[in-house]
């Protein structure tokens, strides 16, 4: 009898890049990096709009905290993990306590943001860790005025007029964008009246309004899984009276019913003198 001898299939061994976070592939990608950056693009959408008056940021309704004080004069939201949000906001509030202890004085919007993207870059670079899985927006008042950053997994950081992060960020862009040009539009008119008077340029209340349609408008004729029923409103303000020179005023569970009463919802932009 012949011997039976079972045949050997042998699989093409292809090299595994995502196994390793400091090896990159072949088109030059750290795919451990990739899959943070879309873990966080699966997070509740966030949309933010600074001028020089005011910060407005809309952020999805949840019993999950995303927005997050770091210090006297700062703000962070998140979007994407939970967990690795609120880990980053653990990091910057030590950090940020160190530089006051270390400087004697608080630290700039964009030192912040500067720490923030500098622990999402270490990790991509370092052996047996993973990237937060979060994209980090930071809103708050120093000496230079109203400032927004957002700073994403890979370690990136740019200052912004506007931002959006989460499951829908492009739509929420597309409107925000609108916005800017509505509101650059209106700003442009201030010495062009005929009778020498300055236009009036968006109130608060229409930028928080605006702010909060970009969020609920994006999420309309989406599926029931992923409908926002409601947002936060978050308006950021400098105040010299307050602590921290900064003013937050926040109107929860905003509706696409109820979204025009944020006209009447937050007070004026003050001026410094």
């Amino acid at each position: 009898a012949h011997s039976r001898r079972r045949p050997v299939f042998r699989r093409e061994s292809l090299p595994r890049y995502d196994r390793s976070i400091t090896t990159f592939s072949e088109d030059g990608l750290l795919q451990q990096v990739m899959y943070s950056m879309e873990a966080s693009r699966r997070g509740q959408t966030v949309a933010a709009f600074a001028t020089e008056d005011c910060v407005s940021v809309a952020v999805a309704s949840s019993s999950d905290m995303k927005v997050h004080r770091i210090d006297e004069h700062v703000l962070l939201i998140t979007s994407g993990l939970v967990g690795d949000g609120r880990a980053l906001a653990a990091f910057l509030r030590v950090q940020c306590q160190n530089f006051r202890l270390t400087n004697g004085e608080a630290p700039y919007i964009k030192d912040v943001a500067e720490l923030a993207s500098g622990l999402q870059h270490q990790l991509t670079r370092t052996g047996g860790a993973r990237p937060l899985a979060s994209t980090a927006c930071l809103v708050g008042v120093d000496s230079s005025g109203l400032a927004m950053y957002q700073t994403e997994p890979g370690g990136s950081m740019e200052q912004c007029r506007y931002a959006a992060a989460g499951k829908l960020r492009d739509q929420a862009m597309m409107a925000l964008n609108e916005l800017e040009g509505k509101w650059t539009a209106r700003a442009s008119q201030d010495d062009s009246q005929e009778d020498g008077t300055a236009a009036e340029k968006l109130s608060v209340g229409e930028l928080a309004k605006g702010v909060a349609k970009s969020v609920l408008q994006g999420e309309w004729d989406q599926d029931d899984k992923d409908k926002v029923e409601s947002v936060d409103v978050w308006v950021v303000q400098s105040d010299e009276t307050r602590r921290g020179n900064i003013r937050m005023t926040c109107a929860l569970n905003v509706t696409r019913q109820n979204v025009d009463d944020l006209m009447d919802s937050f007070p004026p932009a003050t001026k410094n003198e």
